[in-house]
């Protein structure tokens, strides 16, 4: 199912879509980005659950960082794969160019 561009009203598939970067409707060519509870929630269980599964592992720490790895992509993909199942595309929204700093934490200056 694809989301919709709230510039221009057209489909935009999820191979068009970047989720953790703004990114040019093809349409319509307004930037766009998903919804910060979208994306907060992706980073929450992408780098949070790992790191709180991991953080009491009594495991040496090259094994837990390799595991950390996997499992941030493993929960990552499960969080969009579990999103996408029950509630749908992600919501997008216009963005600005200040949207383009790092993980929108304004980080790069």
């Amino acid at each position: 199912m694809p989301s919709i561009c709230p510039a221009c009203a057209e489909s935009i598939l999820r191979k068009q879509m970047h989720i953790v970067r703004p990114f040019a409707c093809p349409k319509c060519n307004r930037l766009l980005r998903t919804s910060s509870t979208y994306s907060g929630l992706l980073y929450g269980s992408c780098y949070g659950i790992p790191t709180l599964i991991l953080a009491f592992a009594a495991l040496p720490i090259v094994v837990r960082a390799v595991l950390w790895i996997i499992l941030a992509f493993f929960f990552g993909v499960l969080y969009i794969l579990i999103v996408d199942l029950f509630f749908g595309p992600p919501r997008l929204v216009p963005a600005s160019d200040r949207d383009d700093h790092f993980q929108r934490l304004n980080l790069s200056r």
